[in-house]
């Protein structure tokens, strides 16, 4: 898998890229999305773009997918396809997920 970083994501923290956007993708089942800039930074957002969970590559990530409802990713780099279900991403996911649908 090629280097990757779960950040913390804290209410006050600036939500917007400071890079370049280079792709975006929606899961059609909840309404989640995620962006990736240049910089190999992922931040997924709520539908209320509400910023929920960011992580880093070392390098810029080419596409992702959803996997499912249970907040796994499939991301494709250069030749290299890595599959992200990290316990930490997962519950932060999935606490926004479960508070914005009560």
């Amino acid at each position: 898998m090629i280097g990757l970083k779960i950040l913390k994501v804290h209410g006050d923290k600036d939500a917007e890229h400071d890079a370049e956007v280079v792709f975006a993708c929606v899961n059609q089942a909840d309404g989640f999305f995620l962006t990736c800039d240049n910089e190999g930074l992922v931040k997924l957002w709520s539908k209320t773009k509400q910023l929920i969970s960011e992580f880093k590559f070392l390098k810029e990530p080419a596409s992702a997918i959803f996997l499912d409802s249970g907040f796994g990713l499939l991301m494709g780099h250069s030749n290299i396809i890595s599959e992200i279900r990290s316990p930490q991403f997962v519950e932060q996911a999935q606490s926004a997920f479960d508070r914005l649908n009560k």
